[in-house]
C-alpha cells in the first residue's frame, strides 16, 4: 500500500470512529454523559491530528477542541521516513493553527515551562523522536497497537501509540468506552459522601538544598553489575525510597543528607544556606573527595516539617549539570561516574564541617579557596589566583598588624601596601618571603599591565593559600 493510500486509510479510521462514538454517545442518559472522562470524550468540537513516524510504526495522536477549527477535522502527518520526520514536523509546529495558549487562564508557570500548543507539543514530540532513536534494540509487543502514554491536557488530549491504529478495531474501543462511563456512573451513585474531619494544618517551613556534584552514593555497594556495565549504567542503583538520611547542625541550623547525595538546610536565609554548603563542600575536598563550589542559581527550594525535619516537598530546575542529579533523571545520562562514600566517613567530614562553620574567619577563608579550586577545575587561572591571593594578602596583614600592634579585627584601611609589609615581615616569614614576593608581582603585573596568569602560576597561588588557611586548624 502507497504512502498515501495509508494516510487515507487511517484517516477513513477516525471518520468512522467519530461517527460511531457519536451515535452510541448519543444513547446515553443525561446522567451518564455527564461521566465521560476527558480522555474518551470525542464531542463536538472535536479535531484530530497525527504524527506518524514510518519505521517503528509509532503514532502521536493529538485530540483538541477548539471551537475556530472544524468539527470531525483530521490531519495525518505521516507515515513519515526516520530521515525526513524531524523537518515534517517543524513546518507542522510552525503552523499558526498551534500558536494557541496551551491554558485558558493565565498560571504563574517558570519562563522556561511550555505556555503555548505549539511549545508543549514541541516538547512531547522530542521525547517522542529520543524515544525512538534508542528503540532499536527493544522488543515491543506484537499487538496491533499498544498506547504507553496518554497525558490529558486542559483542553484536549495526547497520546502515544506503538503500532497502527488501522489496526485496531474502533468498535470494541468505543464499546469499552461506554462501558466504562456507565461504570463509572454506577461507582459515582454507590460511593456516598461522607464528611471528613479537617486535620489540623501543619505549617511547612522553607529551606534550600543541592545535590554533591559529581555525584556520589552514602554507603551501598561500589561494583556495578555485568548488566549495568553493559547498559552503561554510570553507578549501581538503589530504591528511591531508601534514602538513609541522617542530620547535621550547622550553628543552630538542622541539615539533612539523603543516601543520595541531597543536602537540605533548613533556613530561609539563602545568604546562610549557601554558606553551610559551601564549608561542607571545601571539607569534602581536602579530605580528598572531588566537588564543586554551590552557586546560588542551583538552590532548589525545599520546604520541611519543624518537627520531624522531613522534608515534603522540593523543587528544581535543570540550569545546570548539579540539578541534574534529581531522581528524574536516570543516572546513566550523566556523564559524572557516581562514587561510593562510606557512611560513617560522610558523617565525620559533616560533623568537622559543623564545627569549622563555628568558626567564621577559617570558614569564609576555606570558601573563598572553594571558589578558587573550582576556578582551577574550569581553567579560569585568572579568577583562582585572584581569590588565592585574597587568603594570603589577609594572612599578610593580619601578621603586620599584630607585629606592630594594630587592632587586629579592624578591617579599616591600612597605611601599608601589601609589597611593604612583606618586606616588614622578611624575618618573620622566612623561606616564605621570596614566595610571597613572586606572586605579588603576579599580582601586580595581571592587574595593573594584563599579563596573562599561567596555570602553574595560579596552582602556586592556590597551593600557599591553601596551606595558609589551613595553618593553625585541626584539618
Amino acid at each position: 500500500m502507497s504512502e498515501q493510500n495509508k494516510t487515507q486509510h487511517l484517516k477513513e479510521w477516525y471518520q468512522n470512529f467519530l461517527k460511531l462514538f457519536r451515535e452510541e454517545y448519543s444513547k446515553l442518559s443525561e446522567q451518564e454523559k455527564v461521566q465521560i472522562s476527558k480522555s474518551h470524550n470525542y464531542t463536538p468540537n472535536c479535531q484530530i491530528e497525527v504524527f506518524w513516524l514510518k519505521q517503528l510504526n509509532w503514532q502521536l495522536i493529538v485530540t483538541t477542541h477548539f471551537k475556530d477549527r472544524p468539527d470531525c477535522e483530521i490531519t495525518i502527518n505521516g507515515p513519515y521516513d526516520s530521515t525526513i520526520f524531524q523537518d515534517e514536523v517543524k513546518k507542522v509546529l510552525n503552523h499558526p493553527r498551534w500558536n494557541k495558549p496551551l491554558y485558558s487562564e493565565t498560571k504563574n508557570l517558570p519562563v522556561d515551562s511550555p505556555h503555548l500548543y505549539s511549545e508543549f507539543l514541541a516538547q512531547r514530540l522530542h521525547i517522542f523522536t529520543e524515544g525512538a532513536k534508542n528503540a532499536m534494540f527493544i522488543k515491543f509487543p506484537e499487538a496491533n497497537h499498544v498506547m504507553i502514554e496518554s497525558i490529558i491536557l486542559e483542553n484536549g488530549l495526547i497520546e502515544h501509540v506503538f503500532g497502527d491504529m488501522r489496526r485496531c478495531n474502533y468498535e470494541h474501543l468505543i464499546k469499552k468506552m461506554v462501558q466504562d462511563t456507565k461504570e463509572q456512573l454506577e461507582f459515582s451513585k454507590n460511593t456516598a459522601y461522607v464528611p471528613q474531619k479537617s486535620s489540623p494544618e501543619i505549617k511547612h517551613f522553607k529551606g534550600f538544598a543541592n545535590h554533591f556534584f559529581p555525584p556520589i552514593i552514602i554507603g551501598g555497594n561500589s561494583r556495578r553489575t555485568v548488566n549495568e556495565i553493559f547498559h552503561g549504567v554510570n553507578s549501581t542503583s538503589f530504591s528511591l525510597f531508601d534514602k538513609e538520611p541522617f542530620d547535621v547542625m550547622f550553628d543552630n541550623i538542622f541539615v539533612l543528607v539523603e543516601k543520595d547525595g541531597f543536602i537540605g538546610v533548613c533556613t530561609d536565609d539563602m545568604i546562610k544556606a549557601l554558606e553551610i554548603l559551601n564549608t561542607i563542600m571545601i571539607v569534602f575536598i581536602l579530605d580528598g573527595i572531588d566537588t564543586r563550589i554551590v552557586r546560588e542559581h542551583e538552590l532548589s527550594n525545599i520546604e520541611y516539617d519543624p518537627k520531624t525535619h522531613n522534608i515534603v516537598s522540593r523543587s528544581f530546575s535543570y540550569n545546570s549539570p548539579r540539578n541534574k542529579l534529581f531522581d528524574e533523571i536516570p543516572d546513566k545520562t550523566l556523564e559524572y561516574e557516581t562514587r561510593h562514600v562510606d557512611k560513617e566517613h560522610v558523617k565525620k567530614i559533616f560533623e568537622k564541617a559543623s564545627k569549622i562553620f563555628t568558626n567564621k574567619s577559617l570558614a569564609e577563608d576555606l570558601r573563598i579557596l572553594l571558589e578558587s579550586t573550582t576556578h582551577m577545575k574550569n581553567s579560569e587561572f585568572l579568577q583562582a589566583f585572584i581569590m588565592s591571593w585574597y587568603i594570603i594578602e589577609k594572612h599578610i596583614t593580619q601578621k603586620w598588624k599584630k607585629k606592630f600592634n594594630k587592632d587586629t579585627t579592624s578591617k579599616t584601611s591600612y597605611t601599608h601596601s601589601a609589597d611593604m609589609m612583606i618586606k616588614d615581615l622578611k624575618d618573620e616569614l622566612q623561606e616564605s618571603f621570596f614566595d610571597f614576593m613572586e606572586l605579588k608581582k603576579i599580582r601586580n603585573d595581571s592587574l595593573h599591565a594584563g599579563k596573562r596568569v599561567t596555570q602553574k602560576e595560579a596552582q602556586k597561588c592556590v597551593d600557599v593559600s591553601k596551606e595558609l588557611a589551613l595553618k593553625n586548624s585541626n584539618l
